[in-house]
């Protein structure tokens, strides 16, 4: 009586252990979607930065292209 006794609070444990893992998994689809979110916010974030980072160069060569010929014209030491 003893043994079927453990048996059965063993099997109550691991029947415990399985609703938690069921509970669990149910709010993975929800917690992936918030992740995917925030994922693709950074991805756009990541986006505009790259493109201000294009114009910021361009507009870096196109200053140092005129100081250049400022100091080829002798406009500026």
């Amino acid at each position: 009586m003893l043994l079927d006794l453990k048996l059965v609070i063993r099997l109550q444990e691991i029947d415990n252990r399985l609703a938690e893992l069921a509970k669990e998994i149910a709010t993975l689809p929800k917690h992936i979607a918030e992740i995917e979110k925030k994922l693709e916010s950074h991805q756009r974030k990541l986006d505009a930065d790259r493109a201000a980072q294009t114009a910021n160069q361009k507009d870096r060569k196109k200053f140092e292209a005129d100081i250049f010929a400022a100091q080829s014209e002798g406009r500026i030491r």
